[in-house]
């Protein structure tokens, strides 16, 4: 939800709260979910489930309809490396 909205659910709350209050009230809802693809929401629905039990393990997700539609994962390692870099970057600056 972070990756979509740009924000995490219940930003305002501590931490803590934030996990009681998606304990709670289930899984947040999506701002503007009619721009998300059925497939995409589809992933969505079985990934984000409270409840551990329910929740679609990741070998199962890796299988899904969605997953195929991506490009291969070995292109997200460049990206996941420059977040790093720029969130290491930003962190020092706060530090100065």
């Amino acid at each position: 939800i972070e990756m979509i909205e740009g924000e995490p659910p219940y930003l305002t709350e501590s931490p803590l709260r934030a996990l009681w209050l998606i304990a709670t009230n289930g899984t947040p809802a999506i701002k503007d979910e009619g721009a998300l693809t059925n497939v995409f929401k589809d992933f969505l629905y079985f990934a984000l489930k409270v409840d551990p039990e329910k929740r679609a393990s990741a070998h199962d997700l890796l299988k899904h309809e969605f997953m195929r539609c991506c490009a291969d994962l070995g292109q997200l390692s460049p990206l996941v490396r420059s977040a790093r870099l720029a969130r290491a970057e930003e962190r020092s600056k706060k530090g100065n």
